[in-house]
């Protein structure tokens, strides 16, 4: 049952990520890793990547309501995004590689995606993501803090959609 699961749900993320031009570098047990501006560069990536974000979490809200209908329970997808440099390419050895991306922004962008906690529901998108146009509802910024390369980083996050509760700002 897991592996039909699995499947839908992947084919219907990426069929999101590749209509907004990204690029899927790996799945990772249930975690899609997605790249704006590679390979190909792209001046609007982080448009993209915000555009994208937003219609994934439409696609895996139904997904999960669709499944709770047939009584399978699932829990909420979380979304990082972050823009900024990163070392992409293939990277392995001679026997095995990996296309992938290296660096802080990859860093932060997961760790916005994995530091959420329960109640803060769905998206942290780090403020120069996107440049929060018309086309983006964003809500007044928040501040996150976390831990990178022995330095303590605090972002100023806009999210979309939820607020969060005071209460949840480190």
């Amino acid at each position: 049952m897991l592996g039909p699961l699995l499947n839908e749900y992947f084919a219907g993320m990426t069929d999101i990520v590749f209509a907004h031009d990204g690029t899927v570098a790996k799945i990772v047990d249930d975690a899609l890793h997605v790249l704006f501006g590679a390979p190909g560069e792209q001046s609007d990536h982080a448009d993209r990547a915000v555009a994208c974000a937003l219609a994934l979490d439409d696609y895996a809200q139904s997904f999960r309501e669709r499944c709770h209908k047939k009584g399978i329970p699932l829990g909420i997808t979380r979304i990082g995004v972050h823009a900024g440099p990163a070392m992409v390419g293939n990277f392995g050895g001679i026997r095995f590689s990996d296309y992938t991306a290296y660096g802080d922004t990859i860093n932060v962008g997961a760790r916005l995606e994995t530091g959420q906690q329960a109640a803060w529901y769905s998206h942290l998108c780090q403020c120069n993501a996107g440049r929060g146009g018309e086309e983006f509802p964003w809500a007044a910024p928040t501040y996150v803090r976390f831990l990178a390369f022995n330095n303590s980083i605090v972002f100023d996050v806009r999210h979309f959609r939820i607020l969060l509760p005071a209460a949840a700002c480190c």
